[in-house]
């Protein structure tokens, strides 16, 4: 259980990253408030009470891990100094980094025990593709962690002021 829990908040770090430093969104032709570009495009649609959607991949070199992830976010149910935050997980793929590979060998293991190591850690990725969540926040705090967000400042305890959370991300 205590491997899970880490993978878990290893990957949620990495999803906070990903959302801080590398939005690359693409819109929705049917939707005009769809999200074109960056964090304070989903900051703004938010203060004017518009819902919006925003699909972020990007790559992260964390611990000798080099993922990459797809993820997908969508702002909406906003009323009443309220909303509602879905994320998804869309691709997930893991590969360890030519520095942790020499690492690696350099501390003897050979290139078939590398294979099986990354292999796992990429099936444990995978794992985490199609896992959501859904959020509920006072409008005014999701606004204030997401500008946190933008400056790098990220945390697992950001969730902490959603009034209710659900789905397999937070389990």
């Amino acid at each position: 259980m205590g491997k899970k829990i880490l993978f878990t908040s290893i990957l949620w770090f990495i999803f906070m990253v990903n959302i801080a430093l590398c939005m690359t969104d693409s819109a929705s032709e049917n939707n005009p408030a769809a999200l074109t570009g960056d964090i304070d495009s989903l900051i703004q649609a938010l203060k004017e009470g518009n819902p919006a959607k925003a699909t972020n991949t990007s790559t992260v070199n964390m611990l000798g891990m080099v993922q990459t992830t797809e993820i997908f976010l969508e702002t909406k149910d906003i009323k009443s100094g309220k909303c509602t935050l879905y994320i998804r997980t869309e691709k997930n793929d893991l590969k360890l980094s030519d520095a942790m590979i020499k690492r690696m060998k350099e501390k003897g293991a050979t290139q078939a025990q590398i294979d099986e190591k990354e292999q796992a850690a990429r099936e444990r990725a995978k794992s985490a593709e199609g896992q959501y969540g859904t959020g509920v926040f006072k409008t005014s705090e999701l606004v204030s962690i997401l500008e946190k967000w933008k400056m790098g400042k990220f945390s697992t305890r950001d969730w902490k002021a959603a009034e209710q959370k659900s789905g397999p991300m937070f389990e």
